[in-house]
């Protein structure tokens, strides 16, 4: 029997709109996200008449193949509609929605001071403030949380700039997702309730198409970071050591405090392995492969199969009607 993929789309006034659409549906594409950007969808459908969706209209997506339960891929709202053309496809009209409704409050900008004395000192607390003022929640790495933050300054940034740029500094990464404000370890293969997530695995056997390009990134010995000492009125510098040859690599800029510069020394030392590649493979349709997941290659050469590899995005596009579903997994080298 040949799994036949399924899609569920439900909104304002029905439970399942795919069937009400009909062959109007042209297809369902879901793209997740492992970096700092929102996950989106996009509905395509047959040009007019059909007139768009109004914005901030909210679609929740399953899909599956029959047999086999569905998978939940969240919630949606409309952001924007295009309309288009050509001879060889007729007429379209794509409707772009994006996982996070309240990404447009993260983009507020304002000024506020974080330290001790007001209520902050830590990395975690400042998160589920910044989380607090787009009125959702913050889900922070423990580890992530407890890095301690002498003091911080927003001066006219949006929250959503402030949060990117103290997570680049601590080695971390911030998502808007699930109406949550996501914090993680960069390069942890974990959702965000903190669990590993299990490895994409490709076979080159079983996939439409694929690229991949590799370079070796310049060798360093260590990196250097440079921190103020106020009690000794001297600059103070912290080292990581990672087993290459060359000379040092150091930040731009001084830190705050010696845990600040730790944790920025050993930060910039797992963006600095030694080869960088990026990728990506087009397959048969697969709901578990998420972004965030580790991706393991088989039959492509032990060039690219030894280097470890992690899903940067995922992007899922399914046809309803001409029962099609396709993944494309792009990849980069994991730090």
């Amino acid at each position: 029997m040949i799994a036949r993929p399924f899609v569920i789309v439900s909104g304002p006034t029905s439970a399942n709109l795919v069937p009400f659409w009909g062959s109007d549906l042209l297809s369902v594409s879901i793209t997740d996200q492992a970096g700092y950007e929102s996950d989106e969808a996009v509905l395509t459908f047959k040009a007019p008449p059909f007139s768009p969706p109004p914005k901030g209209t909210r679609y929740s997506i399953k899909a599956g193949f029959v047999p086999g339960a569905a998978a939940d891929f969240g919630s949606f709202t409309v952001s924007r509609t295009a309309f288009g053309g050509s001879a060889e496809d007729g007429e379209t009209m794509e409707v772009h929605c994006r996982a996070a409704d309240f990404i447009d409050k993260m983009k507020a900008s304002g000024s506020k001071h974080y330290d001790p004395e007001g209520g902050f000192g830590t990395a975690g607390k400042i998160f589920e403030s910044l989380a607090a003022e787009a009125g959702v929640s913050a889900l922070v790495s423990p580890v992530i949380a407890s890095i301690e933050i002498p003091y911080r300054m927003r001066l006219n940034q949006s929250l959503l700039d402030f949060a990117t740029e103290l997570a680049d500094e601590i080695g971390a990464v911030v998502k808007p997702q699930a109406g949550k404000l996501v914090v993680l370890e960069r390069g942890k293969a974990q959702s965000g309730s903190g669990k590993d997530l299990p490895p994409i695995l490709i076979d080159r056997r079983r996939v439409y198409g694929w690229d991949v390009d590799i370079e070796e990134r310049p060798a360093h010995e260590k990196t250097e970071t440079s921190w103020y000492d106020p009690k000794k009125g001297r600059v103070g510098r912290e080292n990581q050591s990672f087993g290459e040859t060359g000379g040092p690599f150091s930040a731009l800029h001084l830190t705050p405090s010696q845990a600040e510069a730790k944790k920025t020394a050993a930060t910039m030392v797992t963006a600095l392995t030694r080869w960088s590649g990026t990728g990506s493979f087009e397959m048969r349709g697969n709901p578990a492969a998420v972004a965030g997941a580790p991706v393991i290659l088989t039959g492509f050469g032990t060039a690219i199969g030894a280097i470890q590899w992690v899903a940067s995005s995922v992007s899922h596009t399914i046809d309803p009607e001409g029962g099609g579903w396709v993944t494309m997994v792009e990849v980069e080298t994991r730090e």
